[in-house]
């Protein structure tokens, strides 16, 4: 099956090399799929097909279906190609529609995503940086001590005006988690932060942005597990909103 050229070379632009741009533009449009599969659309042979399959997931772009009988692979969301490119980034956008119209005609069942490398998570909050509204129940203090960092890039991002995402979170009631969300409301007025001490010894992120949850668990290795589908926001956020009610404001 020839594959589109175009969406290939914006790949590549991407990062991808051609071998990884035809594995995960195939994964792409059959939805959760297995190496079989993808050999008939990518035309690369299976050995090759699983090595690529490897660094794929080392990067952050495929993940394994936890679970299944035969090993079943998922390509992640474009739009995490999307937040990591700069200078193609105005390419890529114009393509992702296309790319979308082809993740959608696969199964319309929840899709579920496991990431265990660094990359892959980073990538997944980049992703997340670059969306219009989201919610949180997190720990920015943990988040640093595993991403060394992460806060002072973020608010360094909203500071220069990069990141405009709008978002409510709720933090354990620490002192360093305090601090930090002080620094956030400081630098800007897109971030609403209160705390609950009930999540004080919480060893889990959660995010919900658009129709995906994304859960982080702190563990000796970091993991991420990503939910998507149209439930998502109709079940999670009324329990957000009742959690919200009931944090504490964060006095300035």
């Amino acid at each position: 099956m020839l594959q589109d050229p175009i969406l290939l070379k914006l790949l590549n632009d991407a990062g991808l090399d051609d071998k990884e741009s035809r594995v995960y533009l195939a994964m792409l449009e059959i939805g959760q799929t297995t190496v079989q599969d993808i050999a008939k659309i990518s035309e690369l042979k299976r050995p090759i097909i699983y090595v690529v399959l490897e660094d794929l997931i080392k990067k952050g772009f495929a993940s394994i279906i936890p679970n299944k009988k035969i090993k079943t692979y998922q390509a992640i969301d474009p739009g995490a190609i999307s937040a990591q490119m700069q200078t193609t980034a105005k390419n890529f956008s114009e393509m992702l529609p296309i790319f979308k119209t082809l993740a959608n005609q696969s199964s319309q069942k929840p899709k579920i995503s496991f990431l265990d490398t660094k990359e892959g998570i980073q990538r997944i909050y980049d992703e997340i940086n670059r969306q219009k509204s989201a919610v949180f129940i997190a720990s920015n203090a943990r988040l640093n001590h595993y991403f060394p960092g992460a806060s002072t890039d973020w608010q360094k991002s909203y500071k220069s005006g990069f990141n405009k995402l709008t978002s409510r979170t709720i933090v354990p009631d620490n002192p360093d988690d305090i601090r930090i969300a002080k620094d956030f409301l400081n630098i800007t007025d897109k971030v609403q932060i209160r705390t609950l001490s009930v999540f004080d010894e919480c060893n889990m992120d959660i995010a919900v942005y658009g129709n995906k949850l994304a859960i982080t668990t702190f563990e000796d290795t970091p993991f991420l597990v990503i939910i998507e589908s149209k439930a998502v926001p109709t079940f999670f956020l009324p329990i957000f909103e009742i959690l919200w009610k009931n944090a504490k404001e964060i006095k300035q």
